[in-house]
């Protein structure tokens, strides 16, 4: 009589895959709430050493270029929330433009760029910046619990096209900011499903 042979499991098929990590930019003019957002949302949060970078608008020869006074100073938040069971983003906060941004840009998924009321200007900027190096973004309007985003109003003055998502966010209450971050990754996922197949 010949014996049953067991079946052994795989040890490898009992293991979860690794999740997708994307690299996320949360940006605004200072005071807009990237900050907060980022501590209000992420199950992680450490803010960089400032970052001195060179002010374009200062001298670059003469008796005061390299001055101390000729760098502005830019702190940076780095964050990171697990999305979903096989999603976890890294979010990197950063105010204005410059030379940062270029380097946190580099890779990103995506963006969501906080434009608070009186910064239309600084928020149109990193629209057109996130417009020219093709990273899907939406843009947020900080509001709080008892307020509404005045969408319409700000997709008028800014001129943006019905395609720029608008949403509104508390950017101190975390579920609203998680819903925020969820539109951007469906955004993402979508603007990548409807560009046309590079040819070789």
């Amino acid at each position: 009589m010949k014996a049953k042979k067991h079946k052994t499991s795989d040890p490898s098929r009992d293991i979860a895959p690794a999740p997708v990590s994307a690299k996320i930019v949360i940006t605004g003019a200072p005071r807009a709430g990237t900050t907060a957002f980022i501590g209000t949302v992420s199950d992680f949060i450490a803010s960089t050493p400032p970052y001195a970078e060179p002010d374009r608008s200062a001298p670059t020869d003469g008796p005061h270029a390299g001055c101390p006074n000729a760098h502005a100073t830019t702190v940076m938040d780095v964050g990171r929330i697990t999305l979903a069971q096989d999603l976890v983003l890294l979010l990197f906060g950063i105010t204005g433009a410059g030379v940062l941004r270029d380097e946190v840009a580099q890779g990103a998924a995506g963006a969501v760029i906080l434009i608070a009321p009186g910064h239309e200007s600084a928020g149109l900027a990193a629209i057109d910046y996130f417009d020219k190096y093709a990273i899907p973004y939406v843009v947020a309007v900080p509001v709080t619990d008892h307020e509404t985003a005045p969408h319409k109003d700000l997709r008028a003055e800014l001129r943006l096209p019905d395609r720029t998502v608008i949403t509104a966010t508390d950017v101190h209450a975390r579920e609203s900011a998680r819903a925020v971050l969820t539109t951007l990754i469906t955004h993402a996922l979508a603007d990548r499903a409807h560009r046309p197949t590079p040819t070789v």
